[in-house]
This record gives C-alpha cells, structure tokens and sequence, in this order.
C-alpha cells in the first residue's frame, strides 16, 4: 500500500511550483525622453499652425478678390448703362481725360413717352409758350394748345379752369400738358479718396464701389466725329501689382437721337 495519500502529493506540488515574482512597478519617462518628446510636439504644431495660415490666407484672399470682381462690375455696369443712353459728354472735354470724375447728360425718359430730357424746368424757348411758338410739337394736330387742349385762337385759351387751374402752362416744352416733368438728367461718377466711387443722379449721390486704387475717364473723338467713352479702374492687390479693368462705351445716342452727341 502507497503512502502519501492526498496530502504527500500536495507537499510535493508544493516543493515543484516556484514562488512567484512580484511585478515590477511601471518605468517612467526619462528627461530626455520628456524633452525629444515635447520638441517633436512643438514642431509639428508650428507645423499646422503654419499650414492653418496659408489656407486662411487663402480663402480671405478668394473673398477678398470675389468681392473686389463684383464691385468693379457693379461700377463699370453702371457707367456703361448711362454712357450708352448719353446724350452728352460734358466732362472729361473732348480728347481729354481726368483721374477722378465722369460727368454725362443722360438720356434718361422720365415720363414714358419715347423722348428724352425734352422737357426741363422753365420755358425752354422763352417765347411764353408751350413748347415752341407756332409749332405743333407733340404731334397732336394742335398748336401752342393749353392744358385742356384749347389753341390760341379758341376762347378762354389758356383761362383759369376749376380743378385744372390756369391752363397756360409755358414751361410745357413738350405741350402734353404737363410742366417740367422730364428734366435733363446729370449723371456724375467721381472717384474719392480711400477708393471710394461716388455716382450722383439729378444730385443723388450713392457709393456704388470701394476698394479701387485708381480711376481714369478719357473722352475721345474719332475723325468723323464719333464720341467715346473709356473708364479705367484700378484695384490694389497685396504683393502685386494693380490689375486694370477698362470698359469703352460709344453711346447709342451719338447722332442718331436728339442730334449729334458733343462735349460742352
């Protein structure tokens, strides 16, 4: 019979197994491990700040350049707009240019009626009657005639008239019965300090573009008598420089609506 039993195998587990280890505790970093670590840290964050930069800059430089591109033809639309319906060039003169103003007559239908500046404050021609004197001016089969149509040779002509009042309305120049109502229309772009362009309707001014660097307007005419109008803009770009945008105009007016187009 074996001896031992359970508890003689127990000790001999117990002589076989070694004892375990404790682990070591965890190592930490080292100085120079902390130091390479925080240097590797600050270049790559130098890095993306840098990278962070340059796309910043570009889409403020995008922006920057969209909004300068609208502007331009913001102005340049307007300028041709009222050059091409002009029906004079009053400044710059003829074959002459100017660095900060534009001015047209334009040709501007205040009151609908197919005709343009025909109809300016006062009595045009002076002669105390509508439109000009003897003259059927609108066409109508009638002369001179007064506000409700009468002619000089018809009795009352020109007379009070209730809810119409005096009915000889001299300043009338274009004898539709009503005074004054289309007026000559002085259109003026002038260009401002701190690049501002100003454009002025009938004495109602409006900025219509900043961020220019630069205007120019030239008027030339051609040998046979043709009129154009050149309005050059500038705009500043930073590291740059200036880029040029330039529209031609030849009114539409020139020689073929209210006479010849002639500077003044």
């Amino acid at each position: 019979m074996k001896r031992g039993g359970v508890g003689g195998r127990a000790l001999r587990d117990a002589k076989v197994r070694p004892a375990r280890r404790p682990r070591p505790a965890p190592r930490g970093f080292t100085l120079l491990e902390l130091l390479l670590a925080t240097a590797i840290l600050a270049m790559i964050s130098t890095a993306m700040v840098g990278t962070l930069r340059t796309l910043t800059g570009g889409f403020a430089a995008n922006e920057n350049d969209a909004e300068s591109a609208r502007s331009t033809d913001v102005v340049l639309g307007h300028i041709d707009r009222y050059g091409r319906t002009a029906t004079a060039i009053l400044f710059p003169a003829a074959n002459d240019s100017s660095p900060d103003s534009l001015v047209f007559i334009a040709g501007i239908d205040q009151d609908g009626d197919g005709r343009v500046n025909e109809d300016p404050p006062g009595d045009a021609s002076g002669d105390g009657r509508p439109g000009l004197k003897n003259v059927d001016d609108d066409g109508d089969g009638l002369v001179d005639e007064d506000a409700i149509g009468r002619q000089p040779s018809d009795p009352g002509y020109g007379g009070y008239v209730p809810n119409v009042g005096i009915t000889l309305r001299t300043n009338d120049d274009d004898e539709d019965g009503v005074e004054d109502e289309d007026p000559i229309d002085t259109v003026v772009f002038r260009y401002r300090p701190g690049g501002v362009i100003e454009e002025s309707v009938d004495g109602v001014t409006q900025t219509i573009g900043t961020g220019f660097t630069g205007f120019m307007a030239s008027h030339a005419v051609s040998n046979t008598g043709v009129h154009t109008v050149s309005a050059r803009l500038l705009l500043g770009q930073a590291g740059n420089s200036d880029k040029t945008f330039t529209r031609v105009v030849e009114p539409v007016n020139d020689g073929r609506l209210n006479g010849v187009l002639t500077d003044q």
